[in-house]
């Protein structure tokens, strides 16, 4: 008898290993997904603010453009 119950214990110890395991590989390839999407958004940050700055700077040190010159300046030619 205490032989059947050694090997339910491992069986026992076993499966919960296995779903550990399986849990563990999921985890893993979440965060990896994560840290490919916050890569991308790390770059799109970036460029969002190179333009923030290209905007605010106006391409010139000494002098920022407000908002409304910097429209000003690149109007569309259809107005």
């Amino acid at each position: 008898m205490p032989s059947r119950m050694n090997d339910k214990k491992i069986i026992d110890i076993q499966t919960t290993l296995a779903h550990h395991e399986q849990q563990i590989a999921e985890m893993s390839e979440v965060m990896t997904d994560q840290w490919k999407m916050i890569d991308a958004l790390k770059k799109r940050l970036d460029k969002a603010l190179a333009k923030i700055d290209q905007i605010e700077g106006g391409g010139a040190e000494d002098a920022a453009l407000s908002g409304v010159d910097f429209a000003r300046q690149n109007t569309p030619p259809h107005f």
